[in-house]
């Protein structure tokens, strides 16, 4: 249902209350005028006895207040009791609504990225540039598992886990070559080319593309439907250009289900 019609109904429904409260404010007015009719205005007619008396008076008064008040009474109890009946089911009924909390998986999809905001990638690599940088910072910084690799404009080539230059280390030692010496000579392009030979396809499997590519028009729910389809941990923020801005882990998305639950 979309906003327009919300505010047709609701306008509507309010309508109808001011009738009804309307209308039970002017049935008593209206017995309030007649009550009041009765009392004040002079009774006193002749009969073939004679004058009618004071008390004759008084007790016809009495009787027809009574059928006034009486069928009076019944219509505005039952007109008050249907309109505060109707508010007061209305106001439990929101506050119900009020009360029910959506479950922490279905607000992670009313989260946009641009709310967040994810992790800015503050690291990432050309296929151009040497190893031995890529090695240093694994050394360096250890809250770095993964590492961002580019093209030559900057655009996304994929996302491999620091798993994978260990072995590539390994590799080269394991041929009689020193990978202190090795790696000053040969850029990253070499490690992708080392994933894409035959007998590292299983290896490629698991520290090769480690990532599913999103932009900031995902939700977090939805981001995290993608890394538990495809069982992955990461998520790459791209721009229109495809370069990557930033990030999320399935830590982070985990961290912001907590604090929901």
């Amino acid at each position: 249902m979309d906003t327009s019609e919300n505010k047709r109904n609701i306008s509507q429904n309010s309508g109808i209350r001011g009738a009804e409260f309307t209308l039970v404010v002017c049935m008593l007015i209206v017995l309030t005028a007649l009550v009041f009719a009765i009392l004040i205005i002079p009774m006193q007619w002749s009969t073939g006895a004679g004058t009618t008396s004071l008390s004759e008076i008084l007790k016809f008064r009495a009787e027809i207040l009574t059928v006034i008040i009486t069928a009076f009474s019944a219509w505005i109890g039952a007109g008050a009791a249907y309109f505060f009946g109707r508010e007061n089911m209305r106001e439990a009924t929101q506050a119900m609504l009020d009360m029910r909390q959506l479950p922490p998986r279905e607000k992670l999809r009313q989260i946009s990225l641009k709310e967040l905001p994810p992790r800015p990638i503050t690291w990432k690599v050309n296929t151009e540039d040497f190893l031995i940088t890529v090695y240093d910072k694994l050394k360096t910084d250890v809250s770095w598992w993964f590492i961002v690799i580019t093209k030559k404009d900057g655009s996304l080539e994929t996302v491999v886990h620091e798993e994978a230059i260990w072995r590539f280390i390994d590799s080269l030692a394991l041929d009689g070559k020193k990978p202190d010496e090795e790696l000053k000579k040969i850029t990253v392009q070499a490690l992708l080319d080392y994933l894409k030979e035959e007998k590292n396809k299983d290896l490629a499997t698991k520290v090769k593309d480690i990532y599913i590519r999103v932009t900031y028009d995902y939700t977090l729910g939805a981001v995290n439907d993608l890394m538990l389809d495809k069982k992955l941990f990461l998520s790459i923020i791209t721009d229109e250009s495809n370069k990557p801005v930033s990030y999320i882990s399935s830590d982070d998305v985990r961290r912001e289900f907590l604090k929901m639950s």
